[in-house]
């Protein structure tokens, strides 16, 4: 009996073998899912997603781009007289610092001449630390960080002379109170002195004091600014356009003559290894470009030294550095379509925007974008010479010859780097100081030397 079950079985697979051989029995394929790649970003010489959430901050690393220092001036009463005289400044910092940071952490700013400590100054930073886990999901914007954004200074921390400095950033562990140098700047420190008074009473008055930004006016650069996030200074959130986009946002610095008084709003015209760029057309501006100043230091000189200064209004010689930024008419995340705006990643190859007005070129910006989208970084970037935040990028810059009507005082200062005396590394970033051309005078002129 069994051995004719056997014989069954046998006959039934010989049965089945020979039907597949002559039927076409289709066997459904499996696709595979297509992963997409995830756009990458550059800081540094490293590269990490853009996308992912579980990026890796890097730990004390200064950002360069977002340091500003200001000489706040400490004026004190006259012993006699009803008025102020000078007695000195104290350092003001704005600071970011990439990384891990405990409660209560903090920044520690010493100033230093020739080696000797001249004053010191603690204030603790808030954070930032990105968690994947809340609710509602926020847009990582990068790095972890310690930051001061509205200012850091003390009156204690008082300096009665003027020159060269330097500044020495620590940050102490909010646990252990250890402290880390991440960062030395150097900065040039300048007296500004005015008058008051009519002209048969005229006087001293309190001096301002001037921490000098002019070799800052030979960079830019570019941030791919995440939706619904503030500005790279965090200075404003929607910048007279649409937040609930991703914004190409580019950075750069200028010496303005007066308040109120900066470049206006135009248009780029742009093209990629050479070929027109063309914006979408739909009856609105979607190549324009707009303005914004943010961090801006703001001076005035004045004298009644010159005779025809000696009667009626008084000599006056402002001296400003000033941050502007402008949103290119581009996205980066992929919301292009959604918004009708270009979309950089669509583009890759060699780009050079030229910012324009009624015809005048302000200024001519050149970088090359990835085939992922992200940004080349400038050679001083990639190096490791220059520290940026998360997807920001150093780029090309070109002031036009004899700069605009906008620019009141520019000079090319190579030797003296840039971002606080950080020294030029490379070709590139050396032959972009040295372009810089001249106009007016760095410091304010007294009336009796006006040509």
């Amino acid at each position: 009996m069994k051995f004719r079950n056997i014989l069954t079985i046998i006959f039934v697979l010989s049965i089945a073998s020979i039907a597949y051989g002559q039927f076409n029995i289709k066997i459904p394929k499996v696709k595979k899912p297509k992963v997409k790649k995830p756009k990458t970003e550059v800081s540094g010489n490293t590269k990490t997603s853009v996308t992912d959430m579980n990026f890796k901050s890097r730990e004390m690393v200064v950002d360069d781009a977002f340091t500003y220092f200001e000489a706040v001036a400490l004026p004190k009463p006259h012993p006699t007289e009803s008025r102020k005289v000078d007695d000195g400044w104290a350092l003001k910092s704005y600071l970011r610092v990439m990384g891990t940071f405990p409660k209560r952490s903090a920044f520690k700013i010493s100033v230093l001449k020739d080696g000797k400590v001249l004053a010191t100054n603690r204030c603790q930073g808030g954070r930032y630390v990105y968690d994947a886990n809340a609710r509602p999901k926020r847009f990582p914007l990068g790095d972890n960080f310690l930051w001061h954004d509205t200012g850091c200074w003390s009156k204690k921390a008082k300096i009665d002379q003027t020159g060269n400095f330097d500044v020495e950033i620590r940050v102490v562990n909010g646990d252990t109170d250890e402290e880390t140098l991440v960062r030395t700047y150097k900065i040039d420190v300048e007296k500004i002195t005015r008058v008051r008074g009519p002209v048969s009473n005229t006087y001293a008055a309190e001096s301002q004091y001037a921490i000098m930004r002019h070799t800052d006016t030979a960079v830019a650069f570019i941030h791919y600014r995440p939706p619904g996030t503030y500005d790279y200074y965090n200075q404003t959130k929607n910048q007279r356009e649409s937040y609930q986009r991703s914004m190409v946002q580019i950075y750069y610095s200028m010496s303005l003559e007066k308040s109120g008084y900066y470049p206006r709003p135009g248009y780029v015209r742009c093209t990629v290894d050479g070929n027109r760029v063309k914006f979408p057309d739909n009856g609105s501006s979607t190549d324009a470009m707009s303005v914004q100043i943010l961090r801006t230091t703001a001076l005035e000189y004045t004298d009644r030294i010159a005779p025809k200064f000696k009667r009626g209004a008084m000599y006056k010689d402002p001296l400003r550095f000033s941050q502007i930024t402008s949103v290119l008419p581009m996205t980066w995340a992929g919301d292009g379509k959604k918004y009708d705006r270009l979309e950089m990643s669509a583009k890759p190859g060699n780009w050079e925007c030229k910012y324009i007005n009624n015809g005048e070129v302000y200024r001519i910006f050149r970088f090359k974008v990835e085939i992922d989208g992200a940004i080349a970084p400038h050679p001083e970037q990639a190096s490791g010479n220059v520290n940026l935040y998360r997807n920001a990028f150093m780029i090309d810059m070109e002031i036009p010859e004899g700069g605009t009507e906008f620019d009141y005082r520019l000079g090319s200062q190579p030797e003296k780097g840039f971002f606080y005396g950080i020294p030029w590394k490379t070709a590139e970033g050396k032959a972009m100081a040295k372009r810089v051309p001249t106009k007016g005078s760095l410091l304010p002129t007294p009336s009796n030397k006006i040509k």
